[in-house]
């Protein structure tokens, strides 16, 4: 008797489901941020517009990632490029809160390029560009080191399980 694989796919599985309501809900926390101050209409267009585009772009990854498997490092690396244009521009035209999104950048990063200069570089300069680009938005001090250093751990915690994922399939 052989083993069968469920076939339904993980999109479909109730916890990610869950797990996407969730991860939709925290990338909206800067837009509250935007709408709570005073926007101008061009800060509130730039605010709505990018973070639509970035739920875009990682939608796309995540279901890439999960219909076709690991896509090619070209496709993954346009797809990061566009994280973290998009994470820099909001930061710096609509609303310093709009930092958060490096985070969500530094987390791809670190599962999609598990190597040795994602944790020498890549990752480090995603917390800089953060750290940056807040304090370039007008943001306070400490929220440009908090976001810096968040991506910075979060980014070297996901190359890190990223790079135990790849052994054990190696294994």
């Amino acid at each position: 008797m052989t083993d069968r694989v469920d076939p339904t796919p993980l999109v479909q599985d109730r916890a990610m489901r869950m797990w996407r309501a969730a991860w939709l809900l925290l990338v909206a926390v800067p837009l509250v941020g935007l709408l709570g101050g005073d926007p101008s209409p061009g800060e509130l267009v730039a605010g709505i517009t990018g973070t639509l585009v970035f739920v875009v772009l990682a939608a796309t990854i995540v279901w890439r990632r999960s219909h076709h498997g690991l896509v090619s490092d070209r496709h993954a690396a346009l797809c990061l490029a566009g994280l973290l244009t998009v994470s820099g521009v909001m930061t710096l035209v609509a609303d310093p809160g709009f930092g958060l999104f490096f985070i969500y950048a530094a987390a791809f990063a670190g599962r999609r390029f598990p190597g040795k200069w994602t944790l020498r570089a890549l990752v480090p300069g995603i917390g800089l560009a953060a750290g940056l680009c807040t304090l370039g938005g007008g943001g306070h001090p400490g929220a440009a080191l908090s976001f810096g250093v968040t991506a910075i751990s979060v980014g070297f915690l996901l190359t890190l399980m990223g790079q135990l994922a790849r052994s054990n399939a190696a294994a």
